[in-house]
């Protein structure tokens, strides 16, 4: 019987075609030197297989250091909501100074988004460039595009975020006119008028409400959310005439209480004018306490005709119900004059009759002197120092007689720079902090 031969169909492997990725990189929130920015990296799948286990990396250049992650979740308006921890999928970490991030799987022709909050350091140079990398799969077809972020390099900045929402103040004088002084009690209440209302005009008594050494006074912080940053200014006179402050070389710290309790606070900065006048800022975001009373004791400064002494707390308030907004807060320490100083921040979006909020803490201001005006953006106010602080506050005289806190309701504001100026003509004010909310 002749043999017969079966000869099989030959099979062949089909090799799955390597993912083709993309790594596109954008800047979505204004940088400032001290501040954050955000950074969005949108991760592309061109191909028809599925990549496994990408992992996206971004170096860090000098002058960035990695925050967090943050996820885009789309919101009723037609701006998007930026929310913490919600990044879909993607887990990220920088246990170098390389931000890695890894996502279980990218199926082909979908895309997914990560955001990464990234801090600016002081020393920032005036522009980082961040080149972002795709390191796995392995043998996937990868392009990438890079961005530069333009960083604005501001001198005195303490802060500078975009989150959800506002700036506060509170503050008060730990100094009021001499009881004996003519027209004392016409000017603590704003009844005086011409120059009755300035400090320049009396002699000058502590006030201590506080329970402080030799001055204190107080004042009510309301929240609605969380702290995420907090500063202290205060100022005083060391020396006017004959007089000097108990001790000017303690001139650097103060008693702070808060609900939490208290404590001795020194300065992180701290400058003095021509050996008379002086004022000094912390941080204090750790000592925080929440809503309640808050008060500050033993401002060194002297008793004599013009003398004046006071503090003001400004906080960066985070607050989910509010809407997201630019938050900045900068410490100015300068004497203002003829000649404005000026403070300007590239914004990545121009304004068009914008609104915010705007603080400015200044000392030594005079009521009948109305030659200071602090403008911001196109939105403008004239006597701003004038001894006024507003809130709840113990003592509470209408004229703090050498201590302001302004906060006002900016409107108006347009261009492509949050531009903030102040000057006098006729009135020495120092101007210590300003702080702004710019709605977005």
């Amino acid at each position: 019987m002749p043999q017969t031969t079966t000869t099989l169909p030959a099979t062949t492997t089909t090799v799955p075609a390597p993912p083709v990725l993309s790594a596109v990189a954008s800047q979505l929130t204004t940088a400032v030197s001290n501040g954050q920015v955000r950074i969005q990296i949108v991760v592309t799948n061109g191909g028809t297989s599925s990549a496994a286990g990408v992992q996206l990396d971004l170096p860090l250049p000098a002058g960035a250091n990695f925050l967090h992650a943050e996820g885009v979740q789309p919101a009723a308006a037609p701006v998007a909501v930026f929310v913490r921890a919600y990044a879909p999928g993607w887990s990220c970490s920088a246990p170098t100074v390389t931000v890695s991030c890894t996502l279980p799987a990218l199926p082909g022709g979908q895309t997914s988004t990560v955001v990464l909050v990234l801090a600016i350091a002081p020393t920032a140079p005036s522009s980082i460039t961040l080149t972002p990398g795709i390191s796995h799969p392995v043998g996937a077809s990868v392009t990438i595009t890079p961005v530069t972020i333009p960083v604005s390099v501001i001198a005195g900045v303490l802060a500078a975020e975009t989150e959800h929402g506002t700036v506060l103040a509170i503050g008060n004088s730990v100094t009021t006119c001499d009881d004996g002084s003519t027209g004392c009690v016409a000017a603590r209440d704003g009844s005086a008028s011409g120059s009755v209302l300035d400090h320049n005009s009396h002699l000058m008594q502590y006030v201590n409400t506080a329970g402080g050494t030799f001055n204190s006074s107080s004042a009510q912080l309301s929240l609605t959310g969380t702290v995420s940053r907090a500063f202290l200014v205060w100022a005083g006179d060391i020396a006017q005439n004959a007089a000097v402050a108990p001790n000017s070389a303690a001139r650097d710290t103060v008693t702070f209480t808060t609900p939490s309790g208290t404590t001795t606070v020194t300065a992180d900065d701290n400058t003095d004018n021509a050996g008379s006048t002086y004022f000094a800022y912390a941080e204090v975001t750790s000592l925080m306490g929440g809503s309640g009373t808050y008060s500050v004791a033993d401002i060194q400064t002297a008793l004599d005709v013009a003398t004046f002494g006071g503090w003001s707390l400004v906080v960066i308030e985070h607050d989910a119900s509010m809407p997201e907004r630019f938050l900045m807060a900068a410490a100015p320490l300068t004497v203002m004059s003829a000649t404005p100083f000026d403070l300007n921040i590239e914004l990545l979006n121009p304004m068009s009759n914008a609104t915010g909020t705007l603080v400015a803490v200044g000392f030594e201001g005079d009521r009948s002197l109305p030659g200071d005006h602090i403008s911001l953006s196109g939105y403008s106010a004239t006597n701003p120092f004038r001894g006024a602080v507003p809130g709840t506050r113990n003592p509470s005289y209408d004229n703090c007689l050498g201590t302001d806190v302004f906060v006002g309701a900016a409107t108006g504001l347009n261009g492509s720079q949050l531009a903030f100026s102040a000057a006098t003509s006729g009135d020495r004010v120092m101007l210590g902090m300003i702080a702004v909310a710019l709605d977005l």
